[in-house]
């Protein structure tokens, strides 16, 4: 699938597909409520881009670690993101999907991959289970 647009903050790349945000983080980022504003931007030109449900893909490459407290104020301010993803290389995925779920509103589709492409597909299809 081709980008439709990358944008840059301080603290990530965004990857914008049909109907999914890839966020990279740089390395050693602690990814918490302070940079609430600033991803509002990013889904805010995402909704220019693309309609309907997106997942959110968090694609590890770098190390950082994301504070799960904030997965509930993106979920509330953004009915839009429908599912979240982990792409976690070479680590534990269970303890990921596991805490994510304990932070989560109810019907969001939540899961860990350790590579970007099943991250991808599975997220597809639970869009498309949506509809």
């Amino acid at each position: 699938m081709e980008s439709l647009e990358t944008l840059e903050t301080d603290f990530a790349t965004f990857e914008i597909l049909p109907g999914i945000l890839i966020m990279r983080c740089r390395r050693g980022i602690k990814l918490g409520l302070d940079h609430i504003d600033q991803i509002q931007q990013v889904l805010d030109r995402m909704d220019v881009l693309t309609p309907g449900p997106v997942g959110w893909i968090s694609d590890k490459v770098n190390s950082y670690s994301i504070d799960p407290l904030m997965v509930r104020p993106i979920q509330d301010s953004n009915p839009k993101i429908r599912s979240w993803c982990n792409v976690v290389y070479g680590r534990e995925i269970a303890d990921y999907k596991k805490l994510f779920e304990a932070v989560s509103v109810k019907n969001f589709g939540i899961n860990s991959f350790n590579t970007l492409p099943p991250a991808i597909d599975w997220t597809y299809e639970y869009l498309g289970s949506l509809r």
